[in-house]
């Protein structure tokens, strides 16, 4: 069975890419973590932590943008954040 959706190996991986790139104050701390990250590998681990740290908020404030947010994405632990990465840095 393919899972690839729109050129990413899944949907989750492809709706946390495009709320990293379309959510004003998550491009802008995704562009950081990107200008402060040695590799692509150093960015992958960074953006895992920035969107595993937006979960562990949600569970404790379920603030209503964070949880569009999660509740889009769906499963986390489906989201290849190396290929996110990879993209971003044009390694892809």
């Amino acid at each position: 069975m393919d899972t690839k959706y729109n050129g990413w190996e899944n949907r989750e991986t492809w709706a946390c890419s495009m709320w990293l790139n379309n959510d004003e104050a998550l491009y802008e701390t995704k562009e950081e973590l990107k200008k402060s990250a040695k590799s692509w590998q150093e960015y992958s681990d960074q953006l895992k932590d920035l969107i595993y740290e937006m979960e562990r908020e949600l569970q404790e404030n379920m603030d209503g943008e964070l949880l569009n947010i999660v509740l889009d994405i769906g499963s986390l632990y489906r989201i290849n954040f190396d290929d996110i990465a990879k993209n971003e840095f044009g390694t892809k």
